[in-house]
């Protein structure tokens, strides 16, 4: 277990968030399953594109035992941002963090004619 951190996270109103980095792992949603943390995708534009899904972000709503489960997971120190809200509401924090995976690309301007 992640010594420290549970250290720290004991004293936390369950339940716990965490984002969790999927690039720190060769495949973090099976990774998840086995140690039975369910956590969601926040790169949804790439579902066609499973690697890039795999690698990225993903969010858990973690109890008590899912944390200690997520806790004894080789690395995930390193891997994971663990948030404590007052008010836990699972949809509204998924939302916000998908706004922050939000970039806007400006269309490129308009070929100008050779003359």
């Amino acid at each position: 277990m992640a010594a420290g951190l549970a250290d720290i996270l004991v004293e936390w109103p369950r339940p716990v968030f965490a984002v969790l980095d999927g690039a720190k792992y060769d495949d973090l949603p099976a990774l998840l399953r086995q140690v039975d943390v369910a956590a969601r995708a926040l790169f949804l534009e790439y579902r066609g594109n499973a690697g890039v899904v795999r690698a990225g972000p993903h969010l858990a709503l973690l109890n008590e035992r899912r944390l200690r489960n997520l806790l004894r997971t080789e690395g995930i120190e390193g891997a994971a941002v663990f948030w404590r809200v007052e008010e836990p509401d699972e949809p509204a924090f998924y939302r916000h963090l998908r706004t922050l995976n939000l970039v806007e690309i400006p269309a490129p301007p308009p070929a100008q004619d050779a003359a």
